[in-house]
C-alpha cells in the first residue's frame, strides 16, 4: 500500500509540475510502443518510431520526456512491476543510445499491475493503463522560453 501511495504522490507531483511549468508548450508528441506478453524487447517496427522521437529529443526546443510503462493484469504484482520497469528502461536506453539529451528532463514511471484507475487519471489523455505497452510523451519548450534562456 505504501508503494502505491508513493507512486500516486510522485505521479501527481510530476504531472502538476509538467502542466504548470511556463517553459513548456501545450504541444507534444505521444507514441505508444507495444510489447508481446512477458517481453520487454522492442521490435523493429517500433524502433523506427523511437528513432523519430530520438531526433525530436535532440531538438533545441526539447522540453521534457515522459516514459510510462504498463503491463496487463496477468501475473503477480512483483513480476509485473519488474516487467514494466524493464520496458520503461528498454525504451529510455534505446533513446539515450541514439541521441544525447538533457537527462534531467526525463520522467520514467512503471506501473506494473498496481497501476489502477486512480493512477490512470493522473496521466496524459490517451494513456494505456493495464496494457502491454509504454507511452512516450515528448514535449517542447515555447520559442519565447528559449529566447529567455539565451
Amino acid at each position: 500500500m505504501a508503494k502505491n501511495i508513493k507512486k500516486i504522490t510522485l505521479t501527481f507531483i510530476a504531472t502538476f509540475l509538467f502542466c504548470c511549468n511556463d517553459s513548456f508548450a501545450q504541444n507534444g508528441i505521444v507514441e505508444t510502443i507495444y510489447f508481446k506478453t512477458n517481453s520487454h524487447t522492442i521490435y523493429k517496427n517500433y524502433k523506427v518510431v523511437l528513432d523519430k522521437l530520438a531526433a525530436k529529443c535532440a531538438s533545441d526546443t526539447f522540453g521534457f520526456l515522459r516514459i510510462l510503462a504498463y503491463t496487463d493484469k496477468a501475473g503477480s504484482e512483483d513480476f509485473n512491476d519488474n516487467l514494466s520497469k524493464q520496458r520503461a528502461y528498454e525504451v529510455y536506453n534505446y533513446l539515450d543510445s541514439h541521441v544525447k539529451f538533457d537527462t534531467s528532463k526525463v520522467y520514467i514511471e512503471w506501473l506494473g499491475k498496481s497501476g489502477e484507475d486512480v493512477l490512470y487519471d493522473l496521466h496524459f489523455p490517451g494513456a494505456h493503463i493495464q496494457q502491454r505497452c509504454v507511452d512516450v510523451l515528448v514535449t517542447f519548450r515555447k520559442k519565447e522560453a528559449i529566447k529567455k534562456t539565451k
